[in-house]
């Protein structure tokens, strides 16, 4: 499997974990803000998560094997 696709898969993967695992909170907090939960305002914030854990894989990972270490110059 190519990295590109690897790093996509993580970052859907990731990004729909954060939402199973704040989904009570996110819409308790906005029925009571709101009065009522739409699916088009909950698809936005899924896909918000899915968009910075796609950021945050495409730019933190992967990491280097060896590590990282300090180069004296």
């Amino acid at each position: 499997m190519s990295d590109r696709i690897m790093l996509g898969a993580i970052a859907v993967f990731a990004g729909l974990g954060l939402a199973v695992a704040l989904f009570i909170p996110f819409i308790a907090i906005s029925y009571r803000r709101r009065g009522s939960v739409s699916a088009l305002w909950l698809l936005g914030w899924v896909a918000l998560l899915s968009y910075t854990m796609a950021l945050w894989t495409y730019t933190l990972m992967p990491l280097p094997a060896e590590g990282y270490r300090c180069v004296g110059t």
